[in-house]
């Protein structure tokens, strides 16, 4: 797959060429989100924020990621939520903590109720140095090969450069 590289606000990551990008238009430095879409409904995003404000909520690392964890939990169109994975991996010399989820969505249309299996990928840092944190994610959409989305999702991660790791 060929990819492009986005870059706003001092962040980079590398995107699949044939996606569409749609940068919140909310969004300003501080902070905001990029979705990144496939045609098949499959979508990434990064969302960034600032760390002191997180911090005050989230006192570590790890408690922000239990607490998105948990969010997924509450939503109303989610049912049955499973950790498949969880690691502490380095992005551009930061810790971050990866987690793998496996979800039952349901949706409603106008005239019918379904219920979808999908994968849910997160990867959450926090930059001191930019005094921001970001989170990498995304969801699978549809039955499509897992394993090529899960490729998708890890290649977009490992390109992300925050703002510190721009400067070096």
């Amino acid at each position: 797959m060929d990819y492009d590289r986005f870059a706003v606000y001092g962040f980079q990551v590398d995107y699949p060429r044939t996606w569409k990008v749609e940068l919140n238009p909310k969004s300003e430095h501080a902070q905001g989100d990029v979705a990144f879409k496939a045609q098949d409904g499959t979508r990434m995003y990064v969302s960034w924020g600032l760390l002191e404000k997180i911090q005050k909520k989230f006192a570590t690392l790890d408690d922000h990621v239990k607490a998105s964890i948990q969010r997924i939990k509450k939503d109303g169109q989610v049912g049955r939520v499973e950790i498949l994975d969880q690691k502490e991996l380095q992005m551009c010399g930061h810790r971050a903590l990866y987690t793998r989820l496996s979800a039952i969505v349901q949706s409603t249309s106008f005239l019918s109720r379904s219920t979808a299996q999908r994968e849910l990928w997160s990867s959450h840092i926090h930059c001191e140095n930019s005094g921001r944190f970001f989170v990498v994610y995304g969801s699978s959409q549809t039955d499509r090969e897992i394993a090529a989305i899960t490729e998708t999702y890890d290649h977009l991660r490992d390109s992300f450069r925050c703002p510190c790791a721009n400067s070096v």
